[in-house]
């Protein structure tokens, strides 16, 4: 099989869902993206999905895939892609140290509020964590900071909405 390299950071990690959404797919082996990390934010309906994003000295775990052009049209379908997610080429590091060119999917900018993850989709990508030896830390980190990023936010807007407004004066120092 002579196909596209993909590099799945989540839920696409999970060996079972990937049985199902592309059976012809080849599992090559773990890979790390330099210079990434892994985030959560909104898809269609506010659920917090995947994604990667540039991040100087930041670390993404995955598992590199060889998908026939069938298997990449089915992960088109799944990943929304091009509306929710775009393909991007990404240079990962298998685990001999070798740096393989291939394909990522990315979520497109405007859907990139911070937003947790359903707890199953969070559970899917655990488990391909654990089925591909890859360090957990790195997933806990991006949960971590998604936590934050969306208690933050929601912080912001409370603070928004609960100042008192200010009242203009008009003539004669009466409110208006």
């Amino acid at each position: 099989m002579a196909g596209r390299l993909y590099f799945a950071y989540g839920s696409n990690l999970n060996l079972e869902q990937m049985e199902r959404r592309c059976p012809a797919a080849k599992p090559i082996g773990p890979a790390v993206l330099h210079g990434y990390e892994l985030r959560f934010r909104g898809n269609y309906g506010g659920s917090g999905v995947a994604t990667i994003a540039p991040k100087q000295g930041s670390h993404v775990a995955g598992l590199l895939w060889e998908l026939t052009p069938a298997c990449e049209q089915a992960l088109d379908r799944y990943e929304g892609c091009p509306h929710l997610y775009e393909k991007q080429t990404v240079t990962v590091w298998d685990r001999g140290s070798q740096p393989r060119t291939g394909m990522a999917y990315v979520m497109r900018e405007r859907f990139l509020e911070p937003a947790a993850p359903a707890a199953a989709y969070y559970n899917s990508i655990l488990k391909g964590y654990r089925e591909n030896g890859l360090p957990m830390v790195w997933l806990r980190r991006a949960w971590e900071r998604t936590v934050r990023e969306v208690y933050q936010r929601t912080e912001q807007v409370n603070e928004h909405f609960t100042r008192p407004a200010k009242v203009s004066k008009g003539r004669g120092g009466h409110d208006r």
